[in-house]
């Protein structure tokens, strides 16, 4: 009985082996099988991804290829479009070098096209003719600067004419150098013997050029004198120069003399500045054409000397019969302020009303 059990076991052990083996052969060869179907399809991808990264390879080569072929087309490549040019074709060979996986390979040629755009667009910027075009505004710019150099030279002429300042040597008889510009003499016609004057205009003022030279119709002893009447003109005494100067012109108060000092830069200078010319250092700058034409002392004589005077509507003291005058020494340079006895004769000079 023991024996027969015994042999039951064993034979039930030995058919749950035999199941037991058979099943794990047939998920063995069902794992095998799922191997080597995945290693098949694993395969498959590797193929068509290599497929695919030799036909962008092929498709950036292209696109490389004629990007370069365009690129040695162009006539003369602008130096400054050149350079991004190169770094895309660069950034594009490294793309393709690089391949990592079938991803990349995709990434890289859907990056390849805007390359090759780009390249196009600089290869189609270098074959743009406006590049020259733009050229040609600028040299059309230079024929107005030459032309404005031509209008500048054409204006040099009257520069050049104006750069050398009038003297009165220039003066003639009917323009006198003033402040270096020449002008034309007032002309001042005397109608109580036509004698004529000629005048200049100074600050605000018009002086005659002349010292008066009208003879008065009285026998007054001692009213007038004169020697070189057509240079120095009359000698006047203080009370027939109030009235001698012709109508429309006066004789001048100290007021008025001292506008003409301010006119011509002060008192200091206005020897030198309205002496005439062939006198020493002196320049005769606005036409007053001054002479040291002397006095008399109201006695009958008369002291030409080296002195001019001129008489003032101004009194320095009426109960000493003084009145004033300005004085003009042919070795100074200034013009100064004196006053002296009424009875004596000096010169006139008018300045018109």
């Amino acid at each position: 009985m023991n024996k027969g059990k015994f042999i039951s076991l064993t034979v039930i052990i030995l058919l749950v082996a035999i199941f037991t083996f058979s099943c794990s052969s047939q998920s063995g060869l069902e794992e095998r099988t799922l191997s080597s179907g995945s290693e098949e399809a694993t395969q498959s991808s590797s193929s068509e991804g290599t497929a695919k990264s030799s036909s962008s390879e092929e498709t950036a080569q292209s696109s490389s290829s004629e990007g370069t072929s365009q690129s040695s087309s162009s006539a003369v490549p602008s130096s400054s479009s050149a350079p991004p040019s190169s770094s895309s074709e660069a950034k594009s060979s490294s793309s393709e070098e690089s391949l990592p996986s079938s991803s990349s390979v995709e990434l890289s040629s859907s990056s390849a096209p805007p390359n090759s755009s780009s390249e196009a667009e600089s290869s189609s910027s270098k074959e743009n003719p406006p590049s020259s075009s733009s050229v040609e505004p600028s040299s059309s710019s230079a024929e107005p600067s030459s032309s404005s150099e031509a209008e500048s030279s054409s204006s040099v002429a009257p520069s050049s004419s104006s750069a050398v300042p009038c003297t009165a040597s220039d003066n003639t008889q009917t323009h006198y150098c003033s402040e270096g510009t020449m002008k034309e003499y007032v002309i001042l016609t005397d109608s109580r013997d036509s004698k004529t004057y000629k005048a200049v205009v100074i600050g605000t003022q018009t002086w005659m050029a002349e010292n008066l030279n009208y003879q008065p119709h009285t026998t007054t002893a001692g009213c007038y004198i004169g020697y070189n009447r057509t240079t120095c003109g009359l000698l006047y005494n203080w009370s027939t120069a109030l009235t001698v100067c012709p109508s429309g012109w006066h004789l001048p108060n100290d007021a008025e003399w001292d506008v003409l000092m301010t006119a011509i830069g002060g008192s200091d200078m206005a020897g030198t500045k309205l002496k005439v010319v062939n006198y020493t250092g002196s320049t005769d700058e606005y036409g007053f054409s001054a002479l040291t034409c002397g006095y008399s002392p109201g006695d009958g004589s008369i002291y030409p000397g080296a002195r001019s005077y001129w008489w003032s509507t101004s009194e320095r003291s009426a109960a000493n019969d003084l009145a004033y005058s300005r004085n003009m020494d042919y070795y100074r340079s200034d013009i100064e302020i004196g006053w002296i006895f009424k009875y004596y004769l000096y010169s006139v000079r008018c300045v018109q009303d």
